[in-house]
């Protein structure tokens, strides 16, 4: 099981083209997702995706 696990995990690491420095499988699928995570919210603020602009005009 450990062993699939791994091959598994190195797998989509290839795939995605996330280099994992984790031992064990269970910490390196968790630096895999953080990963995946941290570049998604690098893109999505550096493409300007969320605005964050205050609209401050009164409707009253």
């Amino acid at each position: 099981m450990l062993q699939e696990c791994t091959s598994n995990i190195r797998s989509i690491s290839r795939s995605l083209g996330v280099t994992i420095k984790s031992v064990t499988p269970a910490d390196a699928y968790l630096e895999l997702i953080s990963t995946i995570i941290n570049e998604g919210l690098v893109k999505i603020l550096l493409n300007d995706y969320i605005d964050l602009h205050v609209n401050n005009s009164d409707s009253a």
